[in-house]
């Protein structure tokens, strides 16, 4: 019954931090394109989840879930970064950053992939699945599909090499 009431709890809450996330980022980005693109590695992510938590033979509990609020978190940043950055065409050494985030957050709960203990094992699954994927289509998908939709929304101006 404990378990049960958690667990519901946990998705309500996960429900309400989802619908948060996406309106501070409209919000942030007052862009519905930009918004989009913010949110692909979040996507990614929790897709990636959801895919490899079955093949593995785990279930989806609420460990996983809160987990799973942790990796909709740091690729949301993610996104915002690399599409602050190419809309903005900032040379500020994003990657790095962005990279270097998924670097220590990938080591940290990849510790946990040794752990015995089932529950830690399935976190740091979902964690080390979840943010290697948002990193990489951060890091590869957001720049390119940026370039499509700007070709495509307006022409660059005269020496603007179009942002990302």
């Amino acid at each position: 019954m404990l378990s049960n009431a958690v667990s519901s709890e946990v998705v309500f809450l996960s429900g309400i931090a989802g619908l948060l996330i996406l309106v501070l980022t409209c919000l942030l980005l007052r862009n519905i394109r930009l918004t989009v693109l913010a949110l692909i590695p979040v996507i990614t992510g929790i897709i990636l989840i959801l895919g490899i938590l079955p093949v593995l033979g785990l279930s989806l509990n609420a460990p996983c879930v809160i987990a799973g609020i942790i990796v909709i978190g740091l690729c949301i940043d993610y996104g915002i970064f690399m599409v602050y950055t190419c809309e903005y065409n900032l040379k500020t050494g994003t990657r790095m950053a962005v990279s270097l985030s998924a670097l220590t957050t990938v080591i940290g709960a990849g510790a946990l992939l040794f752990a015995l203990h089932p529950v830690l094992f399935s976190i740091g699954i979902t964690l080390v699945v979840g943010v290697t994927g948002g990193y990489i289509s951060a890091l590869l998908v957001i720049p390119s599909l940026y370039r499509l939709t700007v070709k495509k929304a307006s022409p660059p101006l005269k020496g603007d090499s179009g942002g990302c």
